[in-house]
């Protein structure tokens, strides 16, 4: 997961790059959502949930919710800068990608919240 945010990173850059050599600088709008929704979003919620994990003093291993929160915001992120190849249907992949990135938060919300109001699976206090 976390080189994927590289890779977000990079494309929102080379897609950004792109509309500026085409004369499309129109698009860069669309395509600077690689950079913020994708790649800082998804840094942003893997830090929530590495530092979620061992710091309740448990091992680090991902399931299911994981695979789908960070599935949620690169689809999100693709499905936003979707906009700048059909504009036709902007106001519908503008409200589904701003659900589908505002759902692997719930999740984390919901799957984290029991151990994290918990004392730590350790013993350590802290």
């Amino acid at each position: 997961y976390l080189s994927l945010i590289y890779v977000l990173l990079g494309l929102g850059y080379a897609m950004m790059g792109y509309s500026i050599l085409s004369n499309e600088v129109e698009n860069i709008t669309h395509f600077r959502h690689f950079i913020t929704s994708g790649g800082y979003g998804l840094a942003y919620l893997m830090v929530m949930i590495i530092i979620g994990w061992i710091h309740t003093g448990r091992h680090l291993t991902s399931n299911i919710y994981t695979h789908l929160m960070v599935g949620l915001i690169v689809v999100a992120t693709l499905m936003r800068s979707a906009i700048a190849f059909y504009p036709e249907y902007s106001s519908q992949l503008y409200l589904y990608s701003a659900i589908l990135w505002s759902v692997p938060f719930m999740l984390y919300a919901k799957v984290f919240f029991g151990f994290l109001t918990a004392p730590r699976a350790d013993g350590i206090k802290g």
